[in-house]
C-alpha cells in the first residue's frame, strides 16, 4: 500500500480510478505534489504501453 500524504487525498481522488487503484496500490510514499505528479505520470505511461498487466 502507498504512503500518502493526507494533505494529497483530493488530488488522488480526482484522478481516473484504474489510475488512481495503481498509485494505492504500489509501494510509494508520496509527500508532495511533485511527487504525486510523478505517480500520475507513470502510471498513466503503464497504463497506456502494458494495460492490466
Amino acid at each position: 500500500m502507498a504512503k500518502i500524504n493526507p494533505a494529497l487525498l483530493p488530488h488522488l481522488d480526482a484522478l481516473p480510478a484504474e489510475i488512481r487503484d495503481n498509485i494505492v496500490q504500489s509501494k510509494v510514499t508520496i509527500e508532495t505534489i511533485e511527487e504525486l505528479n510523478l505517480c500520475i505520470k507513470l502510471a498513466e505511461s503503464h497504463h497506456r504501453c502494458c494495460g492490466d498487466l
